[in-house]
């Protein structure tokens, strides 16, 4: 490196390697030395990049360097890709998600951790594509009802618990059904347990619940001898409408 200077403002007397230079007073132009011949300059996989070293490094180390991102909102990928700066492939526990948008979406530029999702219309029964068991969203807990439906069929983008299931076709569950029974009943003291009926052997139909009431009378589904299972779906062919208190 030209310089005017002693080597003893460098080196040591016990070796000339390693050799140290003050950097007190030096703010930019940092190329003009470290230019990959007089001293280290920027290696094959840097980002590309005109600006001067110290707009991301100190004279301390290079490692740890800071990029500022004041007036990027955009067009992340162009650098996170992977290559150039670290991009979404790199997160493997659990992997990121698939998706074509870009980080500005979710994250920010102050860190990758704590992203947020904005559910917009585009978004609308197409929960699936990213709460999946294998997704970076959270899914349909282990004892989630079994269901093929959109998670917006009945959960919120506010949140997953109150949900909006509709317990009958009508959709007005449970209405006057002889009464509102509560969602401990048949939940528990958690929407997170699984559900269980009293006669899982006829789920989902409303013996599942009401096997005991069943009475074998003249004008049900066998008669006299009709059983529980010809008849467990109390509603069907308008037999019953569980909207009334009667059961007529």
């Amino acid at each position: 490196m030209p310089t005017n200077g002693d080597c003893s403002d460098c080196h040591q007397t016990t070796g000339f390697v390693p050799g140290t230079f003050d950097h007190v007073g030096i703010v930019d132009n940092c190329r003009s030395c470290h230019d990959g011949a007089f001293a280290i300059g920027k290696t094959s996989s840097h980002i590309p990049t005109d600006q001067d070293c110290s707009v991301c490094h100190t004279t301390g180390s290079f490692i740890g360097a800071g990029f500022n991102h004041t007036g990027i909102v955009d067009n992340c990928e162009s650098c996170h890709d992977g290559v150039t700066a670290i991009g979404k492939d790199a997160k493997t526990n659990p992997a990121h998600f698939d998706t074509a948008l870009d980080c500005h979406s979710c994250h920010t530029t102050a860190t990758f951790l704590g992203a947020t999702w904005v559910h917009d219309s585009s978004t609308a029964g197409q929960c699936d594509t990213c709460h999946t068991s294998t997704g970076g969203a959270r899914s349909k807990p282990s004892g989630h009802l079994s269901t093929s439906v959109q998670c917006d069929e009945c959960h919120s983008t506010n949140g997953w618990a109150p949900s909006i299931f509709s317990h009958d076709t009508n959709g007005n569950y449970p209405g006057d059904h002889r009464r509102d029974p509560g969602c401990n009943v048949c939940h528990g003291a958690s929407i997170d347990l699984p559900f269980n009926y009293d006669f899982d052997q006829y789920a989902p139909d409303c013996a599942a619940c009401h096997a005991n009431d069943f009475e074998r009378k003249g004008d049900h589904r066998g008669g006299e001898n009709g059983t529980v299972e010809q008849n467990k779906n109390c509603g069907s062919s308008g037999c019953h409408r569980v909207s009334d208190s009667d059961f007529d």
